[in-house]
């Protein structure tokens, strides 16, 4: 961040750059040039009662300053959802005028990678799969309480297989999370296997039974596009079936996923149970959902948000060279 502010300007002025692509969440106060700036990190924002670290708490703040800062002085600031714009831009103090939203994109993978076995996983035969960096707002601890429930209540034999996160578990959200699994009778059918690369991830995305997006708070999430695309029903959260509802809350699953998911009030580990119960035994909605939820995820390209982006770039340069005029 220091860098950003003291060293990039020079650095600017110096390329005599036309325009800035600030692509992650804060930009040059100072920029010798027009911005365009990428909000995608809901964290600082928030206003659930998440359980964050002394170290992120102090963390969001900062990004919290530096991002009202950066919208203010930025010509335009993109949203990759509606939902994150529409929560996010009146407390980052952005003005409706120069609110833009670009969703991110999705490509299938290679055909021939899917062929190959994940490397370096030993995957169950049968398991439910989610994908989350080991984070307070990302909800694994209702999700390891739901998995227990579908085994206890429901009789199911499967796994459930966390990927994403460090592989030495040493955040303080990873102790809480094996301290929960610990007092669980699942516990051995659970496995937490770490950050896991491409095609790797894209095969272990095939072979899941189910996919389950439990989170608080995202402004897109990726991983429900790729579980889609890979034909994997999905069961995601959604603040809309919550005590209260969606007011205020960053309840961007139905925007990504439309009606290809089964979706589950993510306070409740009960209801997140019987979501996933219906969709495993349910031969007919499994294969609705990932007949929807393929055609769904191709609704999203990466050449198409480049096309928007690039339109963007043209917007703010066309009116840079009109007020350079006048």
């Amino acid at each position: 961040m220091l860098w950003e502010q003291i060293v990039l300007p020079v650095r600017l002025r110096h390329w005599e750059v036309d325009l800035l692509f600030a692509a992650y969440n804060t930009g040059v106060l100072c920029c010798p040039a027009p911005v365009v700036l990428v909000a995608h990190n809901s964290n600082p924002y928030s206003r659930l009662p998440i359980p964050w670290s002394v170290y992120g708490r102090s963390r969001h703040v900062l990004l919290r300053l530096l991002g009202r800062l950066s919208a203010r002085t930025a010509q335009r600031v993109v949203f990759v959802s509606h939902t994150s714009a529409r929560i996010m831009a009146p407390r980052m103090g952005v003005a409706p005028s120069h609110v833009r939203v670009v969703h991110y994109g999705w490509s299938p993978p290679d055909e021939a990678d899917l062929r190959e076995n994940p490397q370096g996983l030993d995957l169950p035969e049968r398991y439910v799969l989610t994908v989350a960096d080991l984070q307070p707002h990302k909800n694994v601890e209702t999700l390891l309480r739901a998995f227990d429930r579908l085994g206890a209540a429901d009789g199911y034999p499967g796994h459930l297989v966390i990927a994403g996160g460090r592989k030495d578990m040493s955040s303080g959200y990873a102790r809480r999370l094996f301290d929960i699994l610990r007092s669980l009778p699942c516990r051995e059918r659970v496995h937490f296997v770490g950050s896991i690369p491409h095609p790797s991830l894209d095969r272990a995305y095939q072979r899941a039974e189910l996919f389950v997006f439990p989170s608080l708070e995202e402004t897109f999430g990726l991983p429900l596009l790729e579980a889609m695309g890979a034909g994997v029903p999905a069961v995601v959260s959604d603040w809309r079936r919550a005590p209260g509802g969606e007011k205020d809350r960053f309840n961007v699953g139905p925007e990504v996923c439309g009606e290809a998911a089964e979706f589950f009030d993510p306070t409740s580990a009960t209801a997140l149970a019987d979501a996933m119960a219906r969709v495993l035994h349910d031969l007919a909605r499994r294969t609705e959902l990932a007949e929807m939820g393929i055609a769904r995820a191709r609704q999203f390209s990466w050449e198409h948000a480049a096309r928007e982006m690039l339109a963007i770039f043209e917007e703010v340069m066309t009116a840079a060279r009109e007020n350079g005029r006048s």
